[in-house]
């Protein structure tokens, strides 16, 4: 359904020209990437998508579109990013653990 409504309003803006497409409205690509799915436990589901992402069933963008409705790769450049800052201030050697201590402590 969000599918069609999409196909539908992207025809719209293309023919009162609000989106300036040159190309067949229907070549045009998109992907509704759902709001994510709440956790019933955390600790059993993590260990269960990383199982599945280590067996090659799932992959790290399924895992991520599926349980917080984001996009895998803005994570990774997001991740890279604070690593790099961390390092810049000396901070690079402290990685969480599960038991909230950094890897050091």
């Amino acid at each position: 359904m969000l599918d069609k409504i999409t196909r539908w309003k992207i025809a719209q803006w293309v023919e009162s020209g609000l989106l300036p497409v040159e190309t067949d409205v229907r070549k045009i690509r998109w992907t509704w990437i759902p709001s994510g799915t709440p956790w019933f436990d955390i600790k059993a589901e993590a260990e269960a998508d990383i199982m599945l992402i280590n067996s090659g069933l799932k992959t790290r963008r399924e895992v991520r579109q599926e349980r917080y409705g984001d996009d895998w790769s803005t994570v990774v450049s997001e991740l890279a990013a604070e690593k790099a800052k961390l390092e810049e201030l000396g901070l690079g050697q402290a990685e969480p653990t599960a038991g909230g201590q950094d890897a050091e402590g």
